[in-house]
């Protein structure tokens, strides 16, 4: 009964350990960054208050693995990345009613700016006209609103296109603008647009232009992550190895969609810390090494099949050439009688003593047999009288 009851006690003490997860154990920051190929300039966050900001990443290699660091703090910080449709905007002549031409609401850059003055009484209230150059209709159904940092959204905003006939029809009602970026409607096909804002505050837009669904699509990625005021970052793409990397800080940021667009692009460069991956240690880096996981500084590769020859399988019988004792000839079981380090299928020569001296075993036996003598002799010695038997005596 004693015995169960330890039984039961050590199960309970062990059970929870047994049942814990193993993780590998993260990297610091000075660890991790030497295997990131890339690394961009340093940003730092526009608002006073902490606030989600996204970066557009500028090509599709640098999507690779991306990981954001806070300069100031040495540690990673947490980050999402997002994948967004974009359209190829026509160039359109753009005007409103308060500023006259304004190519800057439709030119894809986000440090060109307009600004709408409010009136010293009421609301102020502004018609965004556009029209196509090429006269060619558009099909759209969102409009890509984009105001400044630090400025409150318009109140309302209206859309309405011209028709086959010239006649101006409403295809978004003035509604409340609830938040920035895309605003959807109908989709409607028009080759010329106005678009109406109402705001109780000064207004300053860094983008506004429709989004046409009848042009090729790309899809444009960001990498959004929380930015603390005052606090600097870089982000670091493309490890040539894996990379357990430790996040300190969880931030809620859902999917990064709600993420305010900085004004400021990243520019990518090579980084000066990387070191590239040498995993088994031989001096040749990994993505030049033809033994990845096999050390051998030679690279010698005897078949030309741009597999070194210490990691290759000449005989093909699943055992690589470097731990193989016979690495010309097949042999699954690696029998090697006289352990030389040469299986036994390819052993052209004896290795152990018997085998390379046979006079040696008939020495052995000589040698057993003179010992067995010996001992008999000895017998002898010790019995010297031999007892006769007495007569029988006769009947």
């Amino acid at each position: 009964m004693k015995h169960i009851i330890l039984l039961c006690t050590l199960t309970a003490i062990l059970s929870p350990l047994a049942a814990t997860p193993v993780y590998a154990v993260a990297e610091s920051a000075e660890e991790a960054i030497p295997a990131y190929q890339y690394v961009s300039q340093e940003v730092q966050s526009p608002s006073i208050v902490s606030s989600v900001y996204k970066y557009r990443l500028p090509n599709p290699e640098i999507t690779q693995q991306v990981q954001v660091l806070d300069v100031d703090t040495n540690t990673f910080v947490q980050r999402v990345i997002v994948s967004e449709p974009v359209t190829t905007r026509e160039l359109a002549t753009v005007q409103t009613s308060l500023t006259g031409v304004e190519t800057a609401l439709n030119d894809l850059v986000p440090t060109t700016t307009v600004d709408f003055k409010l009136p010293t009484k009421g609301i102020g209230t502004v018609d965004i006209t556009y029209e196509y150059q090429s006269g060619k209709q558009f099909t759209a159904s969102r409009f890509f609103l984009k105001r400044a940092p630090h400025v409150i959204l318009p109140k309302t905003i209206a859309v309405y296109a011209v028709n086959d006939e010239g006649v101006e029809e409403v295809v978004l009602a003035p509604s409340s603008v609830r938040q920035s970026l895309y605003i959807s409607f109908p989709q409607t096909t028009s080759s010329k647009w106005r678009v109406q804002l109402t705001y109780d505050q000064p207004l300053r837009l860094e983008e506004a232009a429709f989004v046409l669904d009848n042009v090729q699509k790309e899809v444009e990625r960001h990498v959004a992550f929380l930015m603390n005021p005052e606090h600097r970052y870089r982000v670091y793409s493309n490890p040539d190895r894996p990379v357990s990397i430790a996040i300190l800080a969880i931030a809620q940021l859902e999917n990064g969609a709600d993420a305010d667009i900085a004004s400021e692009a990243l520019m990518f460069q090579k980084n000066e810390t990387y070191v590239p991956s040498d995993t088994d240690g031989d001096g040749v880096p990994d993505n030049i090494d033809n033994c990845v996981d096999i050390s051998n500084s030679d690279q010698i590769d005897l078949d030309y099949n741009q597999k070194g020859d210490a990691c290759d399988d000449f005989d093909r019988d699943r055992i690589i050439n470097s731990v193989d004792n016979c690495p010309d000839v097949p042999n699954y079981n690696q029998s090697d009688e006289d352990a030389d380090g040469i299986g036994d299928i390819c052993d052209t020569e004896d290795s152990r003593m018997t085998e390379q001296y046979s006079w040696i075993p008939w020495v052995g036996l000589g040698f057993a047999i003179l010992v067995i003598l010996g001992m008999f002799m000895i017998v002898l010695r010790r019995n010297p009288n031999v007892h006769e038997t007495d007569d029988v005596p006769e009947l």
